[in-house]
Formats: C-alpha cells, structure tokens, sequence
C-alpha cells in the first residue's frame, strides 16, 4: 500500500492543489463589491452671537436730595434710583413734580425741586421778580437764560453758601457772569 500511495502522491497533491485553486478562484468570483467610504468634512458650527451688555448709566443728581452729586446706575435705572442713590429726597423736595418712573438717559442730569412755599407765591408772575433764594428749579427757569442746569447750580449754590445777600452774589454762580446778570437784575430779588 505504500508503494500505491507513493506512486498516486503526486496525483493526489495535484488533485488538493486543483481543488483548492478552484475554491480560491470561485470565491474571489463571487465576492461582494467593495464598499466605497465617502468621508465628509464636518460642518461648521454656527458660534452663538455675543449679546452686548449694556454699560452702566452715569447721572448727575442735584436739588433737593441728600446727597447730591455724580452716580453710577444700572441700565434700564428710573429717576426714583438715582434719587435713593443720592441718599433719597430731602423734606422740602417736591417729587410730584417728577416723573419718579421715568427711565434715566446716560450723562443726563435730574433735578429734584423744591416744594413751593408762600414766598415763591409772593414773587410769582403777577408780583414781576423772582426771589433767587426761594425759588424752585421751575420758577428759576422762567428766567432768560437759566435753563435746568443752571437752575440746579443756583439751588445747589444757595444751599451750600446760604441766602443770597445781594443780586451781585449770582456772579459765584457758575455760569453766571456780567452779561446774564445785567438780563437778570429787573427780573430778580433776593429779599428775605
């Protein structure tokens, strides 16, 4: 048997090798398609847009307040806000006058008025001259040439240094000088 089967070897390996050709070669026929891989690049992605945040509000609140000066407020502040920021109003302060929910412009200035007393009554429009040392901010801007801030700076002068004494007195006002005083001077008194 061993001579049959050295003498078939090389038959028998050609039969393996032909079989196995053949399995190679059928399988290589029917093999699936290959697969083709598209890769994309990634989409951009859209960056959220910075909301811009609002800068403070800077005022100047003067009058009757406590402690008037410059303040720093939030934005959206009403006049009500800057009047605490300055220590709120003083008793003589007439808020009615204001508009306490308004909302406050930047740089702009809020003048808190004094209430009206009988002298500002005495020296009204059919008397002819305004008392400089009780008018209120109103009153004072009925004047040619005195608008609110200056109106302020009259008040703010007078409650800092006392009653007028003389008409002449307006000139440490600033924004006052000769010219303005002289358009004044028939309109004005600083009688006590």
């Amino acid at each position: 048997m061993n001579e049959t089967l050295t003498r078939y070897r090389y038959v028998l390996f050609s039969i393996i090798a032909l079989a196995l050709a053949a399995a190679v070669g059928y399988g290589l026929a029917h093999r699936p398609p290959p697969v083709t891989l598209i890769v994309l690049p990634p989409q951009p992605t859209s960056l959220p847009t910075p909301m811009p945040t609002a800068a403070p509000l800077c005022c100047h609140v003067t009058g009757q307040v406590i402690a008037p000066g410059v303040y720093t407020l939030s934005p959206g502040a009403e006049v009500q806000d800057a009047i605490q920021a300055a220590g709120g109003a003083s008793a003589d302060a007439d808020l009615e006058r204001l508009n306490l929910a308004a909302v406050i412009q930047d740089h702009q200035q809020i003048v808190v008025p004094r209430r009206s007393t009988d002298s500002d009554a005495l020296d009204g429009p059919s008397a002819g001259l305004v008392n400089i040392n009780t008018a209120g901010s109103e009153r004072l801007q009925t004047l040619p040439g005195i608008g609110p801030a200056l109106a302020g700076r009259i008040i703010d002068y007078r409650d800092a240094h006392g009653p007028f004494v003389a008409l002449e007195d307006l000139l440490n006002v600033k924004g006052i000088g000769e010219v303005t005083l002289e358009k004044l001077r028939p309109l004005i008194s600083v009688r006590p």
